[in-house]
């Protein structure tokens, strides 16, 4: 029998046409220390305390391993997510919405409700718990624009959060439609194992990548992976070129990227003009 990565779920008795069905399937999802699904990494924090941070990576069918769904590219839907963590924690819940409000729940524990998404693929679902803080400036349309880590590194990202800004300000005023969502967030993670990779409303960063004190990084270097991170999330995972018109599976997603990786550099050699031969060479 040919296997699928599909459910076939059998039924005793034919449905109507053009019903409504709810199907319930419980499911208990593994946080593991890969980026696969959820996965948890730790890290040291004030006092010399173990601080642990889990995150999300989707791409690639690894959605499934958090919740069941259908996550090719072409399947889109709108996600109501609920958060839990500990109240004697000091931590936050990141995501592509915004939270709509917190309920005290037994035992301790915070339900962060988020906002309802708009529709979008399933692998653009995101989210993040930690103890997190953040930088936030406002785009010239009124977006709130974050660059959030741990409170032990945000010094380090001051140059990313103005290039961002500038660079995100661009994107706003050059293409339409409009940005959809009131903020867009840049989550940077220590040990991500991918550099950047773009979400709807928000951006996960590894921190090597982007801290101007990890190695050497130039500010055109600086200023080139975070475009790298906003030409992608916009132009491929929701925006003009990869959201409206969504290939129907991976062996086709290069139409769109094609186009982000193009924004690139055409988007910093409008940006920062004196940066082109820099760029160039």
């Amino acid at each position: 029998m040919t296997q699928s990565q599909l459910l076939v779920i059998q039924l005793d008795t034919e449905l109507p046409p053009l019903g409504k069905f709810k199907v319930q399937i419980k499911y208990r999802a593994p946080v593991v220390l890969e980026p696969r699904g959820i996965y948890v990494y730790t890290s040291d924090s004030a006092g010399g305390k173990m601080s642990k941070t889990a995150t999300t990576y989707f791409n690639n069918g690894l959605a499934r391993r958090a919740f069941p769904c259908f996550d090719g590219p072409s399947f889109k839907a709108t996600f109501n997510l609920t958060l839990l963590w500990k109240a004697s924690e000091s931590l936050s819940t990141w995501s592509n919405s915004e939270i709509w409000y917190q309920e005290p729940r037994e035992n301790g524990i915070i339900a962060d409700i988020y906002k309802q998404t708009p529709k979008m693929c399933t692998r653009d679902l995101a989210f993040s718990i930690g103890n997190y803080v953040y930088l936030q400036n406002t785009t010239s349309s009124g977006v709130k624009f974050r660059t959030v880590s741990t409170p032990g590194e945000l010094h380090r990202l001051q140059q990313f959060h103005k290039h961002g800004l500038a660079v995100f300000d661009w994107f706003e005023n050059t293409f339409d439609p409009p940005y959809p969502l009131p903020k867009y967030d840049n989550v940077v993670v220590r040990n991500a194992r991918h550099g950047v990779v773009g979400h709807f409303g928000t951006t996960t960063f590894r921190e090597s990548f982007v801290s101007t004190e990890e190695g050497v990084l130039t500010d055109q270097r600086l200023a080139r992976h975070i475009t790298q991170g906003i030409s992608h999330q916009i132009a491929f995972d929701f925006q003009w070129f990869g959201g409206v018109a969504t290939p129907a599976g991976e062996e086709w997603a290069w139409l769109s990227r094609g186009i982000a990786t193009f924004l690139e550099s055409y988007a910093l050699a409008k940006i920062y003009p004196e940066w082109r031969e820099v760029l160039i060479g």
